[in-house]
């Protein structure tokens, strides 16, 4: 059969995770508003090795907890401009400060989703943290607290939105409100200095009688701030993700077909090979009934995913698998006209990555965390434009070669690359989103994010695959520059042995269906 060789797929889906865990100690006469966040699920410096064929990692050259310590060594900076009033003792103003060697004992995570209503409950206990802040009450004021062994229990709410275009494809981009909280927190050590009255006012008590006096008054102020910051701040996040997501519901336009200025081109409808190669994957693919199928399985693969000021993602390996339908073909081939397409509906298709997640803050040491990802699909389908002269395609012996393949769309099109383009490409989630990760406290941040992911795939998954499918059509352009770039740098149509060149990956994927490499291309 005549195809493309030499082409690799990589389908990466990223996925993004980031979750914020909010806690706080705001002091009345020495209260400190403190808001932390943390947003990551692994473990890790990271240097990997594996089991002969197998995806788990057997090494990481880093310490298990990688978090614990990199929490401890983080300085995290406190809000100003904020007042409140300590009774019988006047208003504080809080102008700033900061807070170092934070530890959290234990983060447990419980879903209290109703309907549309995303509900979590977050608790946080073994926090203990040492503060400084900057405030002015009638003179300088600087307050040191230290808290230990303290707990913070809150229950946070996101409400839906419905679009007025699209009103059966709700988001959860609607408001944030924290429907509960409660604070424990139990401070060790305090002190006061500088010329505000109030230092003199409480250096007259001792430090045990100090901390009994301020315990009274600091849990309260804190859940009153982190309700402030949820409904606020919180709520002004989801508009941003709302003005970003709300555009991608809408239908993706169809590529108009470019003039032919060589003619005739192939109808792969009617080309003979694809003809072929259809029958036989529709008759034959039922020999792999309920047996696993490795598609792809690329190991040591170090790409950027994603880079930005204070993250950075890197995909180490991708891995697809799927099992044999019994009662279908479960892959099909499409040819029509100028297009060829592939359609993938595959029990149990999963698509795995392990991702390395870099977090770079000023002046902080770097966090580096790894992520084994796991996604579930029901189908996968992809079409690619390629227009062939006819009669070029029939001068050659060599077109199982791209670049002799390629060779034969010169002067097809006005532009060249039209002749070759992606023109759709669409994946249907099934529900199944999976995190896993290295390390005790990083694997209860895991399952915050796997408790929140399920919830939003059990309530939105439609509104999700439509959001993805909108962005993997808005794709379409930055893909087929990709591919085009592969296409550039191929050599040159000879009659060279085609799997010389061809790494491990592609030649593990021509035994699964050959046509995947012309119709997926560069990755």
């Amino acid at each position: 059969l005549k195809r493309f060789g030499g082409q690799r797929t990589r389908a990466t889906a990223i996925i993004s995770i980031a979750m914020m865990v909010l806690f706080g100690a705001r002091l009345a006469g020495a209260i400190c508003l403190l808001l932390a966040g943390e947003a990551f699920a692994a473990a890790g410096s990271v240097d990997v090795e594996y089991v002969d064929g197998g995806f788990e990692p057997v090494r990481l050259r880093s310490v298990r907890d990688a978090l614990r310590p990199w929490l401890e060594r983080l300085v995290i900076p406190l809000p100003g401009n904020s007042h409140f009033d300590v009774p019988g003792m006047g208003s504080i103003e809080l102008r700033g400060g900061h807070c170092r060697s934070l530890d959290v004992g234990r983060v447990a995570t419980a879903d209290n989703t109703s309907g549309l209503v995303l509900g979590y409950n977050v608790a946080l206990s073994g926090v203990g943290i040492q503060c400084h802040v900057d405030a002015f009450s009638n003179g300088s004021l600087a307050i040191n607290v230290t808290l230990a062994d303290s707990t913070v229990n809150a229950t946070l709410a996101v409400h839906p939105y419905v679009s007025e275009a699209y009103p059966s494809l709700p988001m959860p981009f609607g408001h944030l409100n924290l429907t509960s909280c409660t604070a424990d927190l139990a401070i060790t050590d305090i002190g006061f200095s500088g010329e505000s009255p109030l230092a003199l006012l409480v250096g007259g008590f001792s430090k045990s009688a100090l901390i009994g006096l301020m315990g009274g008054f600091i849990n309260e102020p804190v859940c009153n701030g982190a309700k402030e910051m949820v409904q606020t701040r919180g709520s002004t996040a989801l508009r941003i993700g709302l003005y970003i997501a709300e555009p991608l519901l809408e239908p993706v336009e169809a590529l108009p077909v470019p003039a032919e200025l060589v003619k005739p081109v192939v109808d792969w409808g009617t080309y003979p090979p694809v003809i072929v190669l259809r029958e036989l994957v529709h008759e034959r693919f039922s020999l792999w009934a309920n047996k696993t199928l490795e598609i792809l399985n690329v190991r040591y693969f170090n790409r950027t995913v994603m880079h930005t000021q204070n993250v950075t993602l890197e995909l180490r390996h991708v891995q697809v698998e799927a099992a044999g339908a019994s009662d279908r073909p479960g892959l099909s081939i499409r040819g029509e006209d100028v297009s060829l397409g592939l359609d993938a509906d595959l029990p149990r298709l999963n698509v795995s990555g392990l991702l390395v997640l870099k977090v770079h803050v000023p002046n902080q040491p770097v966090l580096t965390e790894v992520i084994k990802l796991k996604i579930g699909l029901h189908n996968l389908s992809l079409a690619t434009r390629v227009m062939v002269s006819e009669a070029k395609l029939d001068a050659t012996d060599q077109a199982i070669q791209p670049g002799c393949l390629l060779q034969c769309t010169e002067g097809v099109t006005q532009d060249p690359r039209d002749a070759i383009a992606v023109t759709d490409m669409g994946v249907d989630l099934r529900n199944l989103l999976q995190i896993e990760s290295y390390g005790e406290l990083e694997g209860q941040v895991a399952h915050l994010a796997n408790v929140i992911v399920q919830s939003v795939f059990d309530n939105y998954l439609p509104t999700v695959n439509r959001l993805i499918n909108g962005q993997l059509g808005r794709a379409r352009p930055m893909v087929d520059g990709l591919l085009w770039q592969k296409l550039q740098a191929l050599p040159e149509c000879s009659k060279a042995d085609l799997l010389f060149g061809m790494d491990e990956a592609a030649i593990n994927f021509l035994p699964v269906v050959s046509v995947i490499v012309l119709l997926l291309g560069a990755g």
